[in-house]
């Protein structure tokens, strides 16, 4: 049976209409190569690359939009951390240095320079540590995260940004992991592994707790943008919830496993004797991973990447290289309790009507589409996905089904079936959700209104505790961050990753988005960088993470259809190959067919050969009778005509002159002379005539016979003995009688 895989579509999920558009149905095989995408994208992030001055000192690095060559801490994150992925996650080599035209440095070239420039504008460093080259970073004796290129002089030691630690921390964790990759130990590991820690610390001690035993209302747990703050902020507890998410996938390959150990320990969780030994296999795995401890002096004996991780992670979190692997009371430990806690509330505050209406920052208050419409800015749609991310990086659903085993476990039924209910609820709300905010945004979209709610500014305005940051100044500061739209692809793809695990019907329409929100040169061709209306550095790297989510569910749900294809059609060849093989066997009806073919084929050339044969013996025996024939007319001819005739010619001459009168054969007018040549006109037309007869008529007009009389009369004998005897040798070449005679 063939099967054309060009057909197929995928069923829509829940809450989605039965009836789908063209563009919404999959069309497998269809999608352009990650790598040759990456290459297009380094392509132009390598046009901007830039050199300014800043502080009076030269500066590398990528700028943060266009028409404007700023350089500073969150536009050098933003692209650091899209290159490393078009290397780590589109398979570009990092070391390679013409991947595209004119580039300006390999990609680990071009991260080192923004790596450094970073540490400059985050350490804080001893005069005496200068001199140190790339060490001068190690020893730092503090740290400042500002917002730069926007106003960055607000801030301090004790007052970080924290948007811009997250970024930071996140960037620093690719390095290290893509080095641990290479069984290759970072040059910068020292310095990249404090800032690490002190940007989780930050985080840890930022964290707004809310006051004890009240009911709350709204979000009173999580972040905003620095210490001291008194209200969280959603967006900023959204940048440290994803952070966290951030460094569990780093770490994920043993972390998993410490999870797994904690939580069955934390929360009962029942386990048969199948899981049982399971758990013993894993649990022996990891102990024989980390006791693999190798004399430092051989560190290279130690470079696979899952104890470099472990290594790292160690650092990273203060504990002694001997000591076993933990999450309680690390740094990593530390910042998951409080993400999960601000998951949980927020959750508690949306559950009853997240999947219908819209929430306003401090989740108190719902609004409409409606009166989204007729607003001038809104931000209700970027709350949405940051409500659907925080409960996703935090990992709740995970924490609600662990409640209900334990409570399970505790035989406690009616709270496991709440729990149940508030799972099935959790992972149903985050799916209609997302799918409210994408049609909301379609719908404003085709009106010509998605400026509405297309962009997100941060703004400084929440009340602070203290007085050593310039407060009045941040308060006028309208800080960009990134477009709605990749965002809300990017979500889709962690709804799909981690909470519905089937194919998503509307993912080729997001794919098809992302392409289409492409820069637009001033010629009008779509060029591999985001956004439309000019490259922001932000909203590129998030459309650079929605595609690269994209190309990850693309091959893990739609690619294997295509790997069936191809295997289909291979089987089908095989198919094929084996009964054409059957049919040009000797006893198969091709081959039967070649065989007589062939038998007629050397029959026919048995007799071609045999009549060939038989017509050189024929030439063989007639060539030498003609030959003799032939000869002996020509003699007789040449030897007895011709003088017969020039004999009887002059005979014929001599009586017609005789009977001429004397007086006119020696008169002055040469009466003898005209006679002999009438004579010779005579015979010469007589010739003349039964020659035109034989070549059908070709002497018609005076000036054809004059012509013809003059060859006639230049070659008498020769030309009579040529038409006699037909030998061409017989003439001497000159005559065209006797072709004019052949004919």
């Amino acid at each position: 049976m063939n099967i054309d895989f060009n057909s197929i579509s995928i069923e829509p999920i829940v809450g989605a209409s039965a009836a789908t558009s063209q563009e919404d149905v999959f069309s497998f095989d269809r999608y352009e190569d990650r790598k040759s995408v990456a290459a297009k994208i380094l392509a132009e992030l390598n046009n901007r690359f830039v050199t300014i001055k800043r502080d009076g000192k030269p500066k590398s690095g990528f700028c943060m939009e266009d028409g404007s060559r700023q350089i500073g801490l969150l536009s050098q994150c933003h692209s650091l951390q899209s290159m490393v992925s078009l290397a780590q996650d589109f398979g570009l080599d990092f070391t390679q240095p013409d991947i595209v035209p004119k580039q300006k440095g390999t990609i680990r070239e071009l991260m080192d320079i923004i790596i450094e420039d970073v540490l400059e504008t985050v350490c804080i460093v001893d005069p005496e540590d200068e001199d140190k080259g790339e060490h001068r970073f190690d020893n730092a004796k503090g740290y400042v995260f500002d917002t730069s290129p926007y106003n960055s002089s607000c801030f301090s030691e004790k007052y970080s940004d924290v948007n811009s630690i997250t970024w930071v921390i996140t960037s620093f964790l690719l390095i290290l992991r893509h080095h641990a990759a290479i069984h290759e130990v970072c040059k910068w590991e020292k310095a990249l592994v404090n800032v690490i820690r002190y940007g989780l610390q930050y985080l840890i001690d930022a964290f707004i707790e809310g006051e004890e035993g009240k009911k709350y209302e709204y979000l009173e747990q999580g972040w905003n943008f620095t210490k001291n703050c008194i209200e969280p902020s959603l967006y900023f507890s959204y940048t440290v919830c994803e952070c966290y998410l951030d460094v569990f996938e780093t770490f994920k390959p043993f972390l998993e496993y410490l999870h797994a150990v904690r939580n069955h320990e934390q929360y009962f969780t029942p386990i048969n004797a199948d899981q049982a030994a399971k758990f013993e296999a894993e649990k022996q795995d990891y102990e024989k991973q980390r006791n693999r401890h190798v004399d430092e002096s051989k560190r290279e004996a130690r470079y696979d990447e899952y104890n470099e991780l472990a290594r790292i992670y160690r650092l990273i979190n203060g504990i002694d290289d001997r000591d076993d692997l933990t999450i309680d009371g690390t740094l990593y430990g530390q910042l998951e309790e409080k993400c999960k806690r601000v998951a949980k509330r927020v959750w508690d505050l949306t559950k009853k009507e997240l999947a219908e209406k819209f929430y306003y920052n401090d989740l108190q208050n719902t609004v409409t589409e409606q009166e989204i419409r007729m607003s001038t800015t809104s931000d209700v749609l970027f709350n949405t996905v940051y409500i659907v991310n925080i409960m996703l990086c935090s990992g709740l659903d995970e924490t609600i089904e662990l409640e209900r085993n334990r409570y399970l476990h505790l035989g406690e039924a009616l709270n496991a079936e709440k729990s149940q209910q508030d799972y099935d609820n959790l992972l149903e709300s985050c799916m209609l959700t997302v799918q409210k905010a994408f049609r909301t945004y379609d719908s404003l979209k085709n009106a010509g209104k998605e400026y509405i709610v297309d962009q997100f500014l941060v703004g400084f305005n929440e009340n602070f505790d203290g007085h050593e940051v310039a407060i009045s100044e941040l308060r006028k500061l309208r800080m960009r961050t990134f477009s709605l739209l990749p965002l809300l692809i990017h979500t889709n793809n962690k709804v799909c990753e981690y909470l519905v695990k089937y194919p998503h019907y509307n993912m080729g329409k997001y794919h098809q988005l992302i392409l289409d929100n492409r820069l637009v040169d001033k010629d009008g061709e779509k060029r591999w960088i985001w956004e439309r209306d000019g490259f922001f550095s932000g909203s590129n790297y998030y459309f650079v993470l929605a595609l690269k989510g994209f190309y990850e569910y693309y091959e893990k749900y739609e690619q294997r259809h295509i790997e069936i294809g191809k295997d289909n059609a291979a089987r089908e060849q095989r198919i094929r190959d084996r009964h054409e093989q059957k049919l040009r066997s000797p006893e198969g009806a091709i081959g039967k067919l070649q065989n007589a073919n062939k038998e007629q084929r050397e029959e026919l050339l048995q007799k071609d050969e045999r009549i060939a044969q038989l017509e050189a013996e024929l030439r063989n025996v007639q060539r030498p009778i003609e030959d003799a024939v032939r000869g002996v007319v020509a003699d007789v001819m040449q030897e007895q005509f011709a003088p017969m005739f020039a004999e009887m010619m002059a005979q014929a001459v001599k009586v017609l002159t005789l009977n001429v009168a004397d007086e006119t054969a020696d008169d002055a007018e040469g009466t003898y002379g005209k006679i002999n040549s009438s004579l010779h006109e005579l015979l010469v037309a007589l010739m003349i005539s039964r020659f035109a007869q034989r070549t059908k008529g070709i002497v018609k007009t005076p000036a054809q016979y004059e012509e013809l009389k003059k060859q006639v009369d230049a070659d008498f004998i020769s030309t009579i003995v040529a038409y006699v005897t037909n030998l061409s040798d017989a003439s001497d070449g000159k005559s065209e009688l006797l072709k004019l005679l052949r004919v």
